[in-house]
């Protein structure tokens, strides 16, 4: 789906994308957000909360989701239902997201 304009997409469409969230990814985007919270950072630290281990960032998570529900043509926007699961299949995100595709280029005429 990525870079597909709305009149390229329908109902229905998906797509998939995996990835291991490493130790870099991690501190690359606690670093770039200052979001240096110990539940992500210090391993030591999240063992005594509720996840009993260290968890990505929510908004880092948030960037791998995509499903297309609805499509709104005269706003150039798209419905997505949206989910992430993890490396155990436990579904550790679920919502809706509206988005907006890029627009097509302008044809010459």
């Amino acid at each position: 789906m990525i870079g597909k304009t709305i009149t390229e997409l329908s109902v229905g469409d998906a797509a998939e994308f995996a990835k291991t969230v490493s130790e870099s990814d991690i501190y690359l985007y606690a670093g770039i957000t200052g979001d240096l919270n110990p539940a992500h950072v210090n391993e030591e630290y999240a063992k005594g909360t509720f996840f009993k281990t260290r968890i990505a960032h929510g908004m880092l998570a948030a960037g791998f989701i995509s499903t297309v529900m609805e499509i709104l043509t005269e706003k150039n926007r798209l419905k997505l239902r949206t989910f992430c699961v993890n490396q155990d299949g436990t579904t550790v995100m679920d919502g809706e997201a509206l988005v907006s595709p890029p627009k097509a280029p302008k044809q010459d005429g």
